[in-house]
């Protein structure tokens, strides 16, 4: 298999179309060695179903699972934790999938049961990083396999193979990586790609197939944290990490070097971002790809007892803010008490604060208002904030 050789192939037939994505590059076996142990890490970080084009779609593992045991592996493990604030074990319960990789043949493991079963790497390269902790199976087995779905994201533009193996780290890191909690300044202006990057130097998938079954594209208010399901019936494959989260985000209308993470790790040398230079295999890209729309959520909302002061505030917090507040339904907030939201450094404290002051991010958690709810993040993740509202507001 040529190093960035990328495989393209659409079909209904799930199981089919994985196997002719992989037999294309020459099958697992140019990856996996006869008795070597192969993990598996899939997106099961919500308890949404593949349909959404939230989370993987269990066929597809199935058919990496197949394609692992006819290259002679010894151990195959499904392996995942969670965004913060969920149980890996249990999203995979409730979809049904745990049974699905059982009877397919490799064992589930719920990555979350034990956050200090943990190894810690050196990051020399890294920018922003210079140490990770990785669960240690996602570590330490032979062969780490990203699989991945199709979809856009709201603060790194896509999310792929790359950003996939955050769920391979426990909770504290993933954290670390939206600089959740961290004292540590800086002026990188996109943390969360930049640390996604770094991961890569010493934690990156040997292989990564992307799930376009159903792909998953902008935000739906009110749902969450889900977008819209977009249709694809694509697999895309290859060993080259860069090269295939580069070939997934030109499908979905992307310049991959438009993608910070994408371009980072091209720029440090750990693979091909430009795809006029990636050979495919399969189905050409431009016959598959189509144009997705951002994961940006819309307008705050006109609310009498909700106010949002911003200055200076980046589109990350900005961003965040807006998704968290459309992921509850208008009713919802209409109950709250008076509340009032600041985001950036420059925001312009009023003479009074009229209701519960929420500072949100790493720059408006320095303003001096006493009494205020600091989230802290660069940005905060969305679902850190929801949870803390939620905390806030309980009840509502």
């Amino acid at each position: 298999m040529k190093n960035s050789e990328v495989s393209i192939q659409r079909g209904e037939n799930i199981i089919e179309t994985v196997k002719k994505t992989l037999s294309l590059l020459g099958g697992l076996g140019n990856v996996i060695k006869k008795g070597e142990t192969v993990l598996i890490t899939p997106n099961y970080a919500v308890p949404i179903m593949s349909e959404t084009g939230a989370t993987t779609n269990p066929e597809v593992v199935v058919g990496v699972i197949g394609a692992a045991k006819e290259a002679g592996a010894r151990n195959i493990i499904v392996a995942e934790s969670s965004i913060v604030g969920f149980d890996a074990g249990r999203i995979m319960a409730e979809l049904g999938v745990k049974q699905m990789f059982e009877k397919a043949g490799a064992k589930v493991l719920n990555l979350d049961e034990n956050q200090h079963d943990v190894v810690q790497k050196k990051v020399t390269q890294g920018k922003l990083l210079k140490k990770i902790e990785i669960f240690k199976h996602a570590a330490e087995c032979d062969v780490l396999i990203s699989v991945p779905v199709l979809k856009t994201h709201i603060y790194t533009g896509v999310s792929l193979g790359m950003k996939n193996l955050k769920g391979t780290l426990p909770d504290a890191q993933k954290k670390i990586f939206h600089r959740v909690g961290v004292r540590k300044k800086t002026e990188e202006k996109f943390e969360l790609d930049r640390c996604i990057a770094d991961m890569m130097t010493v934690h990156h998938p040997d292989f990564t197939l992307i799930d376009g079954i159903v792909g998953q594209e902008g935000f739906v208010p009110g749902s969450g944290v889900c977008g819209a399901p977009v249709k694809m019936n694509t697999i895309i494959a290859g060993s080259d990490f860069v090269a295939v989260d580069s070939v997934g985000a030109y499908i979905m209308g992307r310049d991959p070097l438009h993608v910070n993470h994408i371009r980072y790790s091209h720029e440090m040398g750990l693979g091909e971002a430009h795809v006029e230079n990636i050979p495919i295999l399969g189905e050409h890209p431009d016959t598959v790809r189509r144009e997705f729309r951002p994961a940006i959520p819309g307008e705050v909302g006109n609310y009498e007892n909700v106010a949002v002061i911003e200055g200076g505030s980046c589109s990350g917090c900005s961003f965040a803010l807006r998704w968290t507040l459309n992921a509850f339904k208008p009713l919802q907030i209409r109950k709250w008490d008076k509340t009032v939201f600041l985001v950036g450094s420059n925001s312009q404290l009023p003479g009074e604060i009229d209701g519960k002051p929420f500072l949100i991010g790493k720059c408006a958690c320095k303003l001096p208002l006493k009494n205020a709810i600091k989230i802290t993040g660069c940005p905060p993740p969305f679902w850190y904030v929801i949870n803390r509202l939620k905390k806030a507001k309980r009840g509502y």
